[in-house]
């Protein structure tokens, strides 16, 4: 016999909502970074070098983006998920 799955829906459900705060904080983080390295090193860049600078830029923004928007679909799933396996459980409860 196999063992019953067992659910804690409030862990789920604050691990999908972390999830999107960790979304939020990452944004910042990467943000406050990118600033951070312009303040150093990129504002003075003029030509071709300002132009390299700027393409990075581009390219760690895309992956950034990529990062988030995968985030925020995973914890939308989680979420929905949990929603789900909760109105199984209730149906289940109700047939009883």
């Amino acid at each position: 016999m196999t063992s019953p799955i067992t659910y804690n829906f409030g862990q789920i459900s604050d691990v999908a909502t972390a999830i999107g705060t960790y979304q939020g904080h990452m944004d910042g983080a990467l943000q406050d970074l990118y600033t951070q390295f312009t303040q150093l090193f990129a504002a003075d860049w003029q030509g071709a070098a300002g132009q390299a600078c700027d393409e990075a830029r581009q390219k760690w923004n895309q992956g950034a983006n990529e990062i988030k928007d995968a985030l925020m679909r995973v914890g939308v799933k989680l979420g929905a998920s949990a929603d789900r396996m909760q109105q199984v459980d209730r149906a289940i409860a109700a047939g009883m």
